[in-house]
């Protein structure tokens, strides 16, 4: 497997722009529905205003968190940027990577004691499984998991071909008579 001197994956969750747009118009909403509908300062026009800004504020985290994280890895080690593109560099001897295969596969990476988790659909996922797998980067229970399900998949792969083997000898025979 030919895999590159480093891998740049980054990880962009679109649906967190368009949830924080919803809540920043929906805690525009509330607010203006609380100051419209009440002609005196009461408790329900207080705490519909607290809950309108805390949708607010929880908009601006969605928005913000649409920005890109991104992670490098290379031979000298792992590159961290987070969302608020302050940059992190750590050595191979500070990071610990574990992989969790499944419908919602996600890589997490134990940067220094501070664990960054990215998800399966974050753009170049692929390479990066890959550039760790070959470079064998993975904690121990991981690789050990991940050579279980490759040898599982060859095996698989010998049956078939067995089995193919078998069914073309048995029309090959039946052919000839």
């Amino acid at each position: 497997m030919n895999v590159p001197p480093s891998v740049t994956c980054t990880e962009r969750v679109r649906m967190n722009a368009i949830f924080g747009l919803l809540f920043i118009f929906g805690g525009d909403a509330i607010m203006l529905y609380s100051v419209l509908n009440n002609d005196s300062v009461n408790f329900g026009m207080l705490f519909a205003c607290i809950c309108g800004i805390a949708a607010i504020v929880l908009g601006f985290y969605y928005i913000c968190c649409f920005l890109n994280k991104k992670i490098t890895v290379s031979d000298e080690g792992v590159v961290y940027t987070s969302w608020m593109a302050k940059k992190q560099s750590y050595t191979w001897d500070q990071v610990s990577v574990s992989f969790h295969p499944g419908r919602n596969a996600y890589f997490i990476f134990d940067l220094g004691g501070k664990q960054v988790k990215l998800y399966g659909y974050a753009n170049n996922a692929q390479a990066l499984y890959d550039y760790l797998f070959e470079h064998e980067r993975y904690d121990d229970d991981t690789m050990r998991v991940l050579h279980r399900i490759e040898e599982e998949a060859a095996e698989r792969e010998r049956q078939l071909r067995l089995e193919e083997e078998a069914d073309a000898a048995f029309w090959d025979e039946d052919e000839n008579n």
